[in-house]
């Protein structure tokens, strides 16, 4: 797998999200930037992007298509789910059967939802986003579970089986805006372990 951070979440990210391990990033790279580091790595058959939020880059839409038609590979979108581009529905069913997207949803309510992203009015919009993205796209969810949501995880995990989504529950990477986040310790982690397998 080849992992491509496209943007920068300073400039090019709806959310401001507390626990951002790419907020040191700069620039934005184009298609053509893409491209070409796809095609110095051609031994990968899956893409994955990143960044800032994937699903606002202007070319998004050109790259999956690139990549899954012209190329013949998978490609991987980690997106926070707050925006559809419409050309993203459009994309021919081949092009769509090879494109994954992971949304990540780390609180279960405005409230919380607010206080991690710093945006807390487009939590409904994510829940208004998921069903769309799963007509379209293989979805899956993505919660990364620290301190502050800790306590919110099982709440997390209901609201996303009335969805009847893959979930993923994985612990923060401190890094980049994220590094001084307040990381779970060894009890809760065994704690959240038990429970999930559970």
């Amino acid at each position: 797998m080849l992992t491509i951070d496209i943007n920068n979440p300073k400039e090019h990210c709806n959310l401001a999200c507390e626990l951002c391990y790419s907020w040191n990033l700069e620039g934005m790279l184009s298609a053509t930037d893409v491209k070409n580091i796809v095609q110095e790595h051609p031994e990968h058959s899956l893409i994955e992007f990143g960044g800032g939020e994937p699903l606002l880059h202007k070319e998004i839409t050109d790259i999956i298509s690139y990549l899954t038609l012209d190329m013949d590979k998978r490609v991987h979108i980690a997106t926070n789910g707050t925006y559809v581009p419409p050309a993203l529905l459009s994309l021919p069913k081949e092009s769509r059967n090879k494109t994954h997207l992971q949304v990540s949803l780390h609180a279960s309510d405005e409230r919380l939802y607010g206080e991690i992203t710093g945006k807390p009015r487009l939590f409904e919009r994510v829940m208004h986003n998921l069903p769309i993205f799963k007509e379209y796209f293989v979805t899956l969810v993505n919660t990364v579970a620290y301190q502050r949501n800790f306590e919110d995880v099982p709440n997390i995990v209901e609201l996303v089986k009335k969805y009847d989504l893959p979930h993923r529950v994985m612990l923060a990477f401190p890094e980049g805006r994220g590094k001084d986040i307040a990381l779970l310790s060894p009890g809760q982690i065994a704690e959240l372990t038990s429970y999930l397998l559970a």
